[in-house]
């Protein structure tokens, strides 16, 4: 494959970059290849025209003559001040690269009046093939052409001269410029590893630890279920005084880069939602016939997440430490009663939430939290009688107590929607009666189910609750579910505050998430399909022209912490 690559910006360089496609691809046809290897899309038309149709089978070479390479080649090129210092100033801007989160790099190179030119596709092969004969030379003593000795010191100067020039040709900020800096320090360490006698060596070898310090964020020293019920109790505190900060709002979460996007942001809690994984994991509808199991490995999954971000935050920000976002859950406990929702409560401790929420749905007939209506024709959701509600919310206490936490219990209703066979049908007032029994066990947040985006059914429910317990949190789902840009276009768009003055202190979206990537992935998928590269360039440029900022997974190597592991792994390495 060519390294010399095209410049769409620059005419000059195009040319004689094509200009030696062609005759690179020419010698390649004499040679009896039927094709090549290009790098670049404007380079495909210039070599294929190169080679004759169809192939040229026909074309052996029984006479070739096979270069013996040992001991020591001959005739392949003179040892020079300038090649070197050209592999100097390529392993900096590959390193620059790597820092910046790419891993392969267009870089231009100099002409003898000091001028950039040339565009060159370098990666990670070119960047160790530059670095390890950087390091020979430097370990043999080896002499250029012109009789100068290239040292250790010698490869310093170098690296310092080309780094300023690097400099001089750019228009960067100081950020920039201290990168380009670092750059070229970590590429001398990695040469100077390889060109030191001494590593053949018996090495003493010393364990890092101030190193290792720098990458890794010190662990929260507050438990999530502590954390989480300090947030939910001043925020409470503040539903008259200041009702901005009478909320605990967020969004649910169903794989670790949805947990790392809501910690980066700075969410205070994370949802472990059953509706998303259900979904998202098994292509299944949340009526509880996934695994109940898989909540315990979608939280570890969240917590890696969390850790993941928080670490490379640490690490990036020179030692910025970012909030650790408690986890609350969905405990759907299946068909099982008071004995597996207590087995699958201290696993979820286990796995690191903060709390849970338990709903009074029949797990037999259960049916997702807003399908009240099946063909058009009413279906009222299936309770469990209350007290069997209420003794799995005492399992869960339980199961609390045994591993000694303070988990955060929420006790879901789907009362104003349900009714237990033969019973009592749906209603507010329903909902309130089932409340004040759970409120009695003592269980931190109530959440109410409702069907629509009016404030009179939070109104009346939270005034039934909180006259028997004035105290008594309570929860609201944001469902996309539920029409609420209707709402906002009729002006009838209730608000955060609104709610946290009634004491609707966690207010989370379920499928905020779900619904937002995939409205994004559906229409870039979609565009990708019809349109290929184009699209895929739309997509950049759309990144790049973002209102909002860049987003974070533009660049993916630094979203997932690349820079940091290397170091990890320098640095395990004793360098």
């Amino acid at each position: 494959m060519s390294a010399l690559f095209p410049d769409r910006a620059d005419a000059a360089i195009n040319a004689r970059a094509q200009e030696r496609l062609a005759a690179d691809k020419q010698n390649e046809a004499a040679l009896g290849f039927d094709g090549a290897w290009t790098g670049h899309p404007d380079q495909h038309e210039g070599a294929i025209s190169q080679f004759p149709a169809p192939n040229q089978l026909g074309v052996l070479h029984t006479n070739v003559r096979r270069l013996d390479l040992t001991p020591s080649p001959v005739g392949v090129g003179a040892v020079t001040a300038a090649g070197t210092r050209d592999a100097i100033r390529t392993c900096i801007e590959y390193r620059f690269g790597v820092l910046s989160g790419l891993g392969a790099r267009m870089i231009k190179g100099y002409d003898k009046t000091g001028a950039l030119i040339g565009n060159f596709m370098e990666d990670l092969a070119t960047d160790r093939i530059y670095r390890l004969m950087i390091a020979q030379r430097v370990r043999h003593g080896v002499m250029t052409e012109s009789g100068v000795k290239i040292s250790a010191a010698l490869v310093e100067t170098w690296f310092n001269e080309e780094l300023e020039k690097i400099l001089a040709a750019h228009d960067i900020g100081s950020a920039t410029a201290d990168q380009y800096k670092r750059a070229s320090v970590w590429s001398q360490q990695m040469i100077k590893e390889t060109s030191d006698l001494k590593s053949e060596i018996l090495r003493t070898w010393k364990y890092p630890a101030a190193e290792f310090a720098k990458m890794y964020a010190p662990h929260e020293k507050v438990h999530p279920s502590d954390k989480l019920r300090s947030l939910l109790k001043e925020k409470f505190a503040n539903r008259l005084k200041n009702p901005s900060q009478s909320f605990l709002h967020t969004a649910g979460a169903y794989d670790a880069m949805t947990a790392s996007l809501l910690t980066d942001l700075g969410f205070e809690a994370i949802y472990a939602s059953g509706w998303q994984l259900a979904v998202a994991h098994n292509m299944y509808p949340d009526i509880g016939i996934y695994p109940s199991h898989m909540m315990v490995d979608l939280v570890r999954e969240l917590v890696r997440g969390i850790e993941g971000t928080r670490d490379r935050h640490f690490y990036d920000d020179g030692g910025k430490v970012l909030n650790t976002p408690p986890i609350f859950a969905d405990i759907e406990a299946g068909f099982g009663g008071p004995t597996q929702t207590f087995t699958l409560t201290r696993e979820l401790i286990r796995s690191g939430v903060g709390g849970v929420h338990l709903e009074d749905q029949d797990p037999a007939e259960r049916t997702c939290g807003h399908i009240i209506a099946h063909h058009n024709v009413k279906r009222e959701k299936v309770l469990v009688p209350t007290n069997k509600w209420i003794e799995k919310l005492i399992a869960v206490k339980a199961a609390a107590q045994a591993s000694e936490t303070n988990l955060v219990v929420i006790a879901r209703t789907d009362a104003v929607d349900g009714a237990v066979p033969g019973g009592r049908t749906g209603s507010v007032s329903h909902a309130i009666d089932r409340a004040l029994e759970a409120a009695s066990l003592g269980v931190d947040v109530i959440w109410p189910e409702f069907n629509n985006t009016d404030l009179e059914g939070p109104q009346e429910f939270a005034e039934g609750v909180h006259k028997h317990y004035p105290n008594q949190m309570l929860g609201f789902n944001l469902s996309p579910s539920l029409h609420w840009g209707k709402a906002k276009q009729e002006g009838k768009l209730i608000t955060n505050e609104m709610l946290g003055k009634m004491g609707f202190t966690l207010q989370f979206s379920t499928l905020l998430a779900f619904r937002t990537i995939g409205m994004a992935l559906e229409s870039s998928l979609k565009g990708f399909h019809e349109r290929g590269i184009d699209a895929l360039a739309d997509l950049q440029l759309s990144e790049i022209a973002h209102p909002n900022g860049e987003p974070r997974t533009r660049m993916h190597q630094k979203f997932a912490g690349t820079d940091r592991w290397l170091t990890l792994e320098k640095v395990s390495k004793g360098a």
